[in-house]
């Protein structure tokens, strides 16, 4: 994945950035599961209060993956 020697690395370096955005969520998964909550608590966390950003979140993900697939 290369060194990351400072914030700067990853707002340069796209490649490096979505390698570690892609760790992040992995090990993100691990914890909670892979589901679409979990996928929005990657965005706005795990409080209650924040269920509709969460929701939120994961619908605009599957609105662009489905694009993407060309769905």
């Amino acid at each position: 994945m290369g060194v990351i020697k400072s914030y700067q690395d990853l707002l340069s370096n796209t490649c490096l950035n979505i390698q570690a955005g892609a760790w992040v969520l992995a090990r993100h998964f691990q914890v909670c599961g892979i589901t679409w909550d979990c996928l929005g608590s990657y965005n706005a966390g795990f409080s209650d209060k924040n269920a509709p950003i969460r929701q939120q979140y994961a619908r605009d993900v599957y609105t662009i993956y489905q694009r993407l697939r060309g769905s």
